[in-house]
């Protein structure tokens, strides 16, 4: 990374800005007010700051020969004032623009502290143009990594307490100072070194790399990103053949059991499957895939909310049985919706004769889910019912969550309650990681929730 140096140079000054301009001053660091055109300055403010600091007493004595000699105190005149005296307390607002040191602006750091000295002028609304009076204004600012040795000035202004600390402050003491900093460029991963009193990154960037299923030419080879593999570009005709390729390579996650971006039955025949059985993801039946036992090869969209379907990958089939009118394993709304028009699939479910005793457990019962190759077994043990009610499981098949309702049955309670056993089996859950949440109508309240894996 290129470091900015701010070198030095002088310029002259220009003619002092119109009286309404200088409002913008207010707020800016600054010292105690003296008068030098017609009124007698404060004694105890001159005081002040001679003891502070010579140089700036120094300064209040410059006459300013081509000053006028006099003011006119009218209703209508409009005095300013000197801000703060902390400098970087005025680190916002605008106080005059100062190429350098001059006539009207004087500063020096030394042992770590700060001065500057400028003039504001001002004037009445009655003055003819160009009569102005001045006040002399100072502050001080201790800079915490020390001053500059060299302090100087760019063909930028000094126009805030920001651009004083800037110019003559230094913005680090060493490497530390500079660490946890950004950068404009997003692109580069900065080292931050202390050069001279300032901070300066030395950047690194990444080389770039292709991404799963983009191709790597001769011409303009790419390694594969992390966590990929080169495979071949071969793939099949529209017979299904296999056709060599020798043009380009293709970056792939092969070898991972899921038929992915830029991979076939030619290229990785491992993970994409000839023939898919039921629950299987197969690539798309355009690179060569196909189920077998007359199930159907579908893009597998997953259920994101009621109402809502999200279908992540292009390249994602599954092999299920759509089309024969029954909701079945592997199938929801949003893969086959002409077997499932509703998003909650309500299964069988066994519920016990009332148990004469409970288990010493709360009303909540015990819970227990299993996973059964591609199903999950749920049992509900002793969980505390009402005598005359049904229960029925519904649940959502979401991507990674499966939510389970138990559901009550009969709307004539008995005034009575017995321990029950809830079990029910839901069928073709597919591969993937799942939290898996159980709420009870009769009881209002969530029984289980924790993170189910199925292989």
């Amino acid at each position: 990374m290129e470091e900015v140096t701010v070198m030095r140079s002088t310029f002259v000054m220009s003619t002092p800005m119109i009286a309404h301009l200088f409002g913008l001053m207010l707020g800016i660091g600054c010292g105690r007010v003296t008068r030098s055109n017609g009124f007698s300055p404060d004694v105890e403010d001159v005081a002040e700051r001679n003891t502070s600091n010579e140089f700036l007493s120094e300064r209040d004595e410059v006459s300013h020969p081509s000053r006028p000699d006099s003011t006119i105190e009218m209703p209508t005149c409009w005095t300013p004032a000197c801000p703060p005296l902390d400098c970087a307390q005025g680190g916002d607002q605008i106080f005059r623009n100062y190429y350098g040191p001059s006539e009207d602006f004087q500063a020096e750091c030394n042992d770590g502290v700060l001065f500057a000295h400028w003039v504001v002028p001002w004037k009445c609304h009655s003055e003819d143009p160009g009569d102005f009076s001045y006040y002399d204004c100072s502050c001080h600012y201790e800079c915490p990594n020390g001053c500059k040795e060299s302090p100087s000035f760019s063909d930028q202004p000094i126009a805030t307490g920001k651009d004083l600390v800037k110019y003559y402050c230094n913005d680090c003491t060493s490497d530390e100072d500079c660490e946890g900093r950004e950068t404009w460029d997003s692109g580069c991963k900065p080292q931050w070194r202390c050069e001279d009193g300032v901070c300066a990154a030395h950047c690194t960037y990444e080389k770039p790399c292709a991404a799963e299923g983009w191709p790597s030419y001769p011409l303009i080879p790419l390694e594969c990103c992390e966590g990929l593999v080169s495979s071949s570009c071969d793939a099949p005709d529209a017979q299904g053949q296999c056709q060599k390729c020798f043009s380009h390579t293709v970056c792939t996650k092969c070898n991972d059991g899921v038929c992915g971006p830029g991979e076939n039955i030619c290229n990785c025949p491992q993970d994409c499957k000839e023939c898919g059985e039921l629950g299987d993801f197969v690539c798309p039946p355009d690179r060569g895939c196909k189920c077998c036992n007359g199930f159907s090869p579908v893009r597998q969209c997953d259920i994101a909310g009621i109402g809502q379907c999200y279908c992540e990958d292009d390249n994602r089939y599954i092999c299920i049985d759509c089309g024969d009118g029954v909701c079945g394993p592997f199938e929801q709304k949003c893969n086959c919706p002409q077997d499932c028009p509703d998003e909650h699939k309500c299964v069988e479910t066994y519920k016990s004769e009332c148990y004469l005793q409970s288990d010493g457990q709360n009303e909540d019962g015990i819970v227990t889910v299993e996973v059964e190759g591609h199903d999950l077994l749920i049992t509900h043990d002793f969980v505390l019912l009402n005598c005359c009610l049904g229960t029925n499981i519904c649940y959502l098949p979401m991507k990674q969550a499966i939510l389970v309702r138990e559901v009550k049955l009969g709307d004539t309670p008995c005034d009575c309650k017995c321990p029950f056993t809830i079990r029910a089996r839901l069928e073709g859950i597919p591969s993937d990681v799942y939290v898996v949440s159980i709420y009870n109508e009769e009881l209002e309240r969530m029984v289980y929730s924790e993170v189910v894996s199925v292989p």
